[in-house]
């Protein structure tokens, strides 16, 4: 099933005394080819650079959530529920 990917990538900076650390979200809805979202399905986001991965599930409204992730270039595989 063909599924449309909808993103928005939010990075975000805190900056504690004497260190600092960067951080981004990687968000968006997953939909199949009819614009129905996809609960429930398995979203794999997945470092290019270093490999490391995380799976997070989407809700009702086919919108997911990676947060704390290392800043970088992410690739994302989606797992219908």
């Amino acid at each position: 099933m063909q599924s449309t990917f909808c993103p928005s990538l939010c990075s975000a900076g805190k900056t504690l005394p004497h260190r600092s650390r960067v951080a981004a979200t990687l968000e968006g809805m997953i939909k199949d080819s009819s614009g129905a979202a996809m609960s429930g399905s398995k979203a794999r986001v997945r470092n290019t650079l270093t490999s490391q991965s995380r799976t997070v599930t989407t809700n009702v409204e086919g919108f997911f959530r990676a947060e704390h992730l290392a800043v970088g270039t992410y690739e994302i595989e989606v797992e219908q529920a």
